[in-house]
C-alpha cells in the first residue's frame, strides 16, 4: 500500500477503527501526514451496479494531488475496496447527450 493509503487507513479521530467505507460517507478530513484531505467524489451503492470507487483530494504538502480507490458493490455484502490508491488529475471532458 502506497503511503498516502497507509495515512488515509490509519485516519481513526472520528472511530475507533477506521475503514475505507468511512470515508464514503465522509466530506473533510484532517489528517495527520497529510493535512486537508477532501472526498472529492465517490460512485457506487444500491442500483448503481458493481463498480465503485472514491476519489480523494490531498490539498497540500509533498503528495498534493487526487487518488482514485476503486472497488466494487454486491447487495450481499456491500462495498469491497481494493486497497490500492491510484494517482490520477482531474480532466475536464465535454459530451453530447440528447434528450
Amino acid at each position: 500500500m502506497s503511503e498516502v493509503g497507509e495515512l488515509l487507513l490509519g485516519h481513526g479521530e472520528k472511530y475507533n477503527e477506521w475503514s475505507w467505507g468511512d470515508w464514503f460517507d465522509a466530506s473533510e478530513e484532517n489528517v495527520t501526514g497529510l493535512g486537508t484531505v477532501k472526498v472529492v467524489e465517490t460512485f457506487g451503492g444500491e442500483g448503481l451496479g458493481d463498480s465503485a470507487h472514491m476519489v480523494f483530494e490531498v490539498v497540500a504538502g509533498e503528495h498534493q494531488g487526487f487518488y482514485r480507490l476503486n472497488g466494487y458493490y454486491s447487495s450481499y455484502q456491500g462495498f469491497d475496496w481494493d486497497g490500492r490508491l491510484h494517482k490520477v488529475e482531474a480532466v475536464q471532458k465535454t459530451i453530447t447527450v440528447y434528450e
